[in-house]
């Protein structure tokens, strides 16, 4: 992935997105600017991971259900993967992943909407910057 070129750059100052053409040494300021990358190489990653989680919440509902309890190093192996398969459950890193992911989607529709409209209009600008705030929103894990 580190080869992906940015579609963007957030101003992490100014909340201001920036195409490369229009901020061309927005990639040796990272202080400054904030790369969007483009993620459609990971969709079907995020896919798979989110299939192997429902087989592994099925199955410890499953074992749950069949009266087994979670036991950390228990000798009963079902109580052992019960609690194994909890622990495997929580993503942090795929939720954050995630969250990141439908981030970017917003700020590139919000540098789409800001390319395309008349920015004249405080409506527009109030659009724009709300979807600012929702695409920070995602990325700290609130609903938007």
């Amino acid at each position: 992935m580190s080869n992906m070129k940015p579609a963007g750059y957030l101003n992490k100052f100014t909340g201001m997105i920036w195409n490369p053409e229009q901020q061309p040494g927005a990639d040796s300021e990272p202080e400054i600017y904030e790369p969007l990358v483009r993620l459609s190489d990971v969709h079907g990653l995020v896919a798979e991971n989110a299939a192997l989680k429902d087989v592994v919440g099925r199955t410890v509902n499953n074992l749950y259900a069949s009266g087994y309890e979670a036991k950390q190093n228990s000798m009963h192996p079902w109580e052992s993967l019960i609690f194994e398969g909890e622990k495997a459950m929580s993503t942090p890193a795929t939720d954050a992943f995630t969250a990141e992911l439908r981030a970017q989607g917003v700020d590139e529709y919000a540098l789409a909407f800001r390319e395309n409209t008349n920015m004249d209009f405080a409506c527009n600008r109030g659009f724009y910057h709300g979807a600012l705030d929702f695409a920070a929103n995602l990325r700290a894990g609130r609903k938007g």
